[in-house]
């Protein structure tokens, strides 16, 4: 399980079978905007409706791959703040998609479909199926006290 906390500026994976977990730093804005330069951000003019909601491809080049996002402003501000939160606090994500991302989330955007592409061949497909807001108990968002936290070992995916 992840755990984020945004005023600490961590990030919590904890493996509960292990008893054990990795803690690492949010990016610093400066050193991904740095490490990213300019974004390849565009739109297709494509739209499409997916999973109910009127949608519109962007492709974004990163030096790592391309990738299609169908993205859609048909949520409640609560839905769009929860998705952007997620995909812009990934452990590894590659700077320049985080910073796609938030540009889409500043648009009141919420990504409903993304492929990524290597090269011809298609790395990832995700695509949203169902929205349902309830009532989460709030020990879920804990983090476990019987976890021990370690920094996250180099080369596996740290944020800074």
């Amino acid at each position: 399980k992840t755990y984020i906390d945004r005023e600490k500026k961590k990030i919590y994976v904890a493996m509960s079978a292990m008893k054990s977990g990795w803690v690492l730093d949010f990016p610093n804005d400066s050193l991904v905007k740095a490490k990213t330069g300019d974004i390849d951000l565009k739109t297709t003019g494509q739209k499409a409706t997916i999973a109910g909601h009127p949608a519109e491809e962007y492709i974004l080049h990163t030096k790592k791959a391309d990738i299609s996002l169908w993205m859609s402003g048909d949520f409640p501000k609560e839905i769009r703040d929860a998705f952007h939160r997620s995909m812009t606090s990934q452990p590894g994500q590659d700077p320049g998609a985080a910073r796609a991302m938030q540009q889409l989330a500043d648009k009141g955007l919420v990504p409903v479909k993304m492929i990524v592409k290597n090269g011809e061949e298609i790395a990832t497909t995700m695509e949203l199926v169902k929205v349902e807001s309830k009532k989460l108990d709030d020990s879920i968002f804990v983090t476990p006290k019987d976890i021990t936290f370690s920094p996250m070992p180099a080369g596996m995916g740290g944020m800074n």
